[in-house]
């Protein structure tokens, strides 16, 4: 078990594609210290 700080962001591209981010902080010796994702979604 651990401590995580996590947040992210979503930004539309077009009508069907959108760009994610998210950005995870552990905060205690059992989580990973940092901890970056992107993300392309097509629908």
């Amino acid at each position: 078990m651990g401590i995580s700080i996590l947040g992210g962001l979503e930004k539309s591209l077009d009508e069907s594609k959108s760009l994610m981010f998210e950005l995870k902080i552990g905060l205690s010796d059992y989580a990973p210290d940092m901890k970056f994702t992107a993300g392309l979604t097509f629908f």
